[in-house]
C-alpha cells in the first residue's frame, strides 16, 4: 500500500476533547506499513552517505539489540536514527510528490527553544547555556537518556539523548571534553532541505566528537554539502562576546555552533 493511502487510514488520530489522549490508538498496522515507508525512504537517501566509522558504531548496536534477544539490523540503526530527519525535514518538502493533495503542514513551526548568556549578560560574566525540548508526550516520554561517550579517537562528551541506540542526541545538548557546549534552537518555517549531503546527525556527531574550537566546528558540520538537513542553530558563545558574534554572523541562519568556554 503506498503512502497516501496510509496516511488516509491513519488521519483521524488526533486528541479527544472530552476523554483526552489520543482519539484511537496509535502504531496499529497502517502505522507500522508506514513506518517501514519511511525507513525505505531513509534507506535510498542515506545509507550510502554514512561515513564507515559510523556504519561500525550502528552496526554494533544492531549486534549488542539482537543479542539481547531483539532481531535488529545495521539498516534498521540507520532508519531510527534518521525518522527526525525524514519525517520532519525531508518529508514535508517531499509530500507533494507523493500524495495528489496535502495532508498535512507543508514545513515545521516552531518546535525546541534555547538560551545562551555571556560576558555583561551574566552576573560573573561566564556563558551560561540552557535549552528546552517541546515535544509531545507520546515521543518525549522516552527522550530519557544521557550517556556519557568515550571513544577511541576524538573527544570524550556527555549527550542527553533522544531515546537508546541514537548517534547523535536529538535533543540537542552536548557537553564535549574539548569544551565546547552545544545546544540548538528550531528554526520556524525551514523549506531549504537538501538531501544530497550526509545526514545531519551524522555531521553532528562527527563535530561534536572531533572538533577542538568553534571554527573546526563549523567546518566539520557544514560537511561536503553545506547545511544539509539543517533547520536549526545552533547557539554558540565565548568568554570573549566579540569573536562570538562574528562567528555567529558568519552563519546565521542555517548552521549548527558550539557554544566554547565552559569546563566538560
Amino acid at each position: 500500500m503506498g503512502a497516501e493511502a496510509l496516511l488516509e487510514q491513519i488521519a483521524d488520530v488526533g486528541r479527544d476533547r472530552v476523554r483526552g489522549g489520543y482519539s484511537r490508538h496509535v502504531f496499529d498496522g497502517a502505522e507500522r506499513e508506514l513506518r517501514e515507508w519511511f525507513a525505505e525512504q531513509a534507506l535510498k537517501l542515506h545509507r550510502d552517505k554514512i561515513p564507515t566509522r559510523w556504519l561500525e558504531e550502528l552496526r554494533g548496536m544492531a549486534e549488542g539489540l539482537t543479542a539481547a534477544g531483539i532481531p535488529t539490523t545495521t539498516d534498521d540503526m540507520i532508519a531510527w536514527n534518521d525518522w527526525m530527519e525524514i519525517t520532519g525535514y525531508w518529508w514535508p518538502q517531499n509530500a507533494g510528490k507523493v500524495m495528489s493533495r496535502q495532508l498535512m503542514k507543508t514545513h515545521r513551526k516552531e518546535h525546541c527553544s534555547a538560551i545562551v548568556a555571556t560576558g555583561s549578560a551574566t552576573v560573573d560574566g561566564k556563558p551560561y547555556l540552557g535549552h528546552e525540548s517541546f515535544d509531545e508526550f507520546w515521543s518525549g516520554q522516552y527522550f530519557n537518556v544521557c550517556k556519557r561517550v568515550e571513544p577511541d579517537d576524538g573527544y570524550a562528551f556527555i549527550m542527553q539523548a533522544s531515546a537508546p541506540c541514537m548517534l547523535s542526541s536529538m535533543t540537542d545538548f552536548y557537553v564535549t571534553a574539548a569544551g565546547l557546549n552545544i545546544t540548538e534552537t528550531t528554526l520556524a518555517g525551514f523549506d531549504r532541505y537538501d538531501d544530497a549531503g550526509m545526514p545531519e546527525w551524522g555531521r553532528i556527531r562527527d563535530a561534536v566528537q572531533y572538533a577542538a574550537t568553534i571554527d573546526e566546528f563549523v567546518e566539520r558540520l557544514r560537511g561536503e554539502k553545506k547545511f544539509s538537513g539543517l533547520d536549526e542553530l545552533k547557539a554558540a558563545i565565548e568568554s570573549d562576546a566579540d569573536h562570538a558574534r562574528r562567528i555567529l554572523g558568519c552563519v546565521r541562519p542555517q548552521a549548527d555552533v558550539p557554544l566554547q568556554g565552559m569546563n566538560p
